[in-house]
């Protein structure tokens, strides 16, 4: 196996082992950005939040697990249903007595860490992206409101919530609510109702504003469903560096490095064959004199003396190819040899005889073009 399929083999194990760590262990990039307030993408809650604080409304993120806000029971609420598993007390003191809850995500972990007691002590719960089923209404609907018209794309509805209908169309309920205790949810089947790209629909931003802010309670956004930690969070998490850095996207580059260092000490000390050893080429010294022979003419600017060389050996192999012999004749002789064979004289004058002993560069090769053109109608020549 020689050196070059050595360093193939090595080169594709170590393109291989990157494809597969970055497969399994790239994050999510839309992980940040579905549905958060951080987002600029279409699909994040950035152009609200920003609203919501023109606004003047008591908007805050919330930043730290939901055990610290709802307790340490574990619920939960799927699907409109609460199911309660007992009470906790709240592990964050100084929070206000009441508030409302937003969180906003298209997956599973929606429901993930609700308590419903904290709901029934008079709190509001706000879940954008609750898994109803998917119905014929079209994915690009326009739904009027006293807000305006609100664009809801996706197809799902709720076709008959055991609750209150906020916003709905024929095929069903997109918003509705549900009171639990002295509180209450609010469902919603799309996860996007107030993401950045309605900020110019008429009337998304300010139905999701009076929906969060008509109970009057400070309004706190999950920003911890999306990966956002405030400062305490990620220090009591994190003890030591490199378990942050496991948790981190540079974990990723640190182990792909070692990888390609581990496959390359390898390489280089396992031989997949034999020792090739490299043969030094091949020196022609004919060719080397006749090419140093004529860089040297050329430098000199000696075209004369290469035209007359060539054009005698080329009258030669003419001669020869008409039985003329091998001693050079008057070109008028040669002239008539050439006619008999009806060739016209102009083609033969040309390479015997150019126009000028000093050539250019461009006319001189030219002129070799047009010897070598001849040269390879000889043999036809000589069989006519």
């Amino acid at each position: 196996m020689t050196l070059n399929r050595r360093y193939f083999w090595i080169g594709g194990l170590v393109l291989l082992a990157m494809v597969l760590i970055t497969s399994f262990a790239a994050p999510s990039g839309s992980r940040h950005s579905n549905g958060s307030t951080y987002g600029r993408s279409p699909d994040g809650y950035g152009a609200w939040y920003g609203y919501m604080q023109q606004q003047g409304m008591p908007v805050q993120r919330w930043q730290k697990p939901l055990k610290a806000l709802m307790g340490t029971a574990q619920p939960l609420i799927q699907q409109g249903k609460v199911q309660e598993t007992g009470r906790a007390r709240p592990l964050v003191e100084k929070l206000p007595d009441r508030l409302t809850l937003i969180r906003i995500s298209d997956r599973a972990n929606l429901y993930q860490g609700l308590n419903p007691t904290w709901v029934e002590q008079g709190n509001v719960l706000v879940l954008l992206g609750n898994r109803a089923p998917a119905t014929k209404a079209p994915f690009d609907s326009r739904i009027p409101s006293p807000k305006g018209v609100i664009r809801i794309e996706g197809s799902r509805r709720q076709p008959a919530p055991e609750a209150e209908t906020l916003l709905r169309d024929s095929f069903g309920a997109v918003v509705w609510q549900k009171s639990v205790g002295q509180g209450k949810i609010i469902y919603a089947s799309t996860p996007y109702l107030g993401a950045n790209a309605y900020q110019s629909t008429g009337g998304n931003f300010e139905f999701l504003t009076q929906l969060v802010s008509e109970p009057g309670y400070p309004i706190w956004v999950d920003e911890y469903l999306h990966g956002y930690k405030d400062l305490q969070e990620v220090k009591r998490e994190t003890p030591n560096l490199l378990v942050y850095l496991s948790r981190t996207p540079i974990a990723l580059g640190l182990i792909q490095a070692v990888v390609f260092l581990l496959i390359l000490l390898w390489g280089q000390n396992c031989r997949f064959g034999q020792v090739l050893q490299i043969k030094p080429p091949m020196v022609n010294n004919s060719q080397a004199y006749m090419q140093a022979m004529a860089e040297v003419l050329r430098k000199a600017e000696c075209s004369e003396f290469v035209l007359t060389t060539i054009a005698r050996s080329e009258q030669l192999e003419i001669q020869k190819a008409l039985g003329l012999g091998t001693e050079l004749l008057p070109l008028e002789t040669l002239e008539v040899a050439w006619s008999q064979h009806q060739r016209p004289v102009e083609e033969l004058r040309r390479v015997l005889k150019p126009s000028s002993p000093h050539l250019r560069d461009p006319e001189l090769q030219q002129w070799l073009q047009q010897v070598s053109n001849l040269r390879q109608q000889l043999p036809t020549l000589i069989n006519s």
